[in-house]
């Protein structure tokens, strides 16, 4: 369990990341689909997603999962870090009205830790996993303010 020693925040293996619950609507999928300028009509058009693909209902874009295990990470390492690396894989499909839970464990704990990651149905079928890389910079404080070092020798002013 994660624990406070001296102001720094003790990251240990089988720490729970503060997992979220999300409730995916078709409104929601419509609008994702226009942000991310993605016209598959698998993703907001229900006729068209059971009569020519073959599904149930409309489909939660993998990228949206992706999003909420991003959101995910950060809020578990802005107190005392940032993440370095994340990857997911789809292996499920998920439609509009189900309720999810996005949820992570700790695998490595240290001053680079990594945590296993995951979009779940209500049985507990992840139809979404993967992993996440974070790193200690410096610390951070109680309202989760961190000092952020850019690592690259310009100092992140080439772009």
């Amino acid at each position: 369990m994660s624990a406070s020693t001296g102001g720094t925040t003790a990251i240990s293996a089988g720490d729970e990341l503060p997992g979220f619950d999300v409730h995916p609507d078709p409104v929601q999928l419509f609008c994702y689909s226009a942000i991310t300028w993605n016209p598959h009509r698998i993703h907001y058009d229900a006729p068209y997603a059971r009569d020519v693909e073959g599904y149930d209902d409309v489909l939660v874009h993998g990228p949206l999962m992706g999003s909420w295990l991003m959101r995910l990470c950060e809020a578990w390492a802005r107190p005392w870090g940032r993440v370095t690396s994340m990857t997911y894989r789809t292996t499920t499909s998920v439609h509009p009205g189900t309720p999810l839970t996005v949820g992570g464990v700790v695998t490595r704990g240290g001053d680079a830790p990594e945590a296993e990651i995951w979009v779940a149905l209500p049985d507990g079928t992840r139809a979404t996993q993967g992993s996440v890389s974070a790193v200690r910079t410096g610390g951070g404080d109680a309202a989760g303010h961190i000092d952020v070092t850019d690592d690259r020798p310009d100092g992140g002013q080439q772009r």
